[in-house]
């Protein structure tokens, strides 16, 4: 993982989400490149595939870089099965 990449640990749900949140929100107001290491999260529920999709949306939208580590296919799969599906995250691969 790089030493500036955000991880979420196995899961990325609403038990968690607002720490999730809170961290994407402080390094998404420095405008700076954003790496986000997936390689451990193997569970989404529907808040975490939303805060995944909006963050990419607000990256688009703000023209800042976002660099996805790791998807594991069972995140992609997740994803999919949501009908959430995120540029370069995911089933495409």
């Amino acid at each position: 993982m790089s030493k500036d990449a955000i991880g979420f640990g196995s899961e990325l749900t609403i038990r968690n989400i607002q720490d999730a949140h809170h961290l994407l929100s402080d390094k998404l107001h420095q405008n700076q490149p954003l790496v986000l290491d997936l390689s451990g999260l193997i569970k989404a529920d529907t808040a975490g595939a939303q805060l995944l999709f909006l963050t990419y949306l607000h990256c688009q939208q703000q023209a800042i870089p976002l660099h996805w580590l790791g998807a594991s296919p069972e995140l992609a799969g997740q994803l999919a099965a949501l009908g959430i599906m995120i540029p370069g995250l995911g089933s495409e691969q």
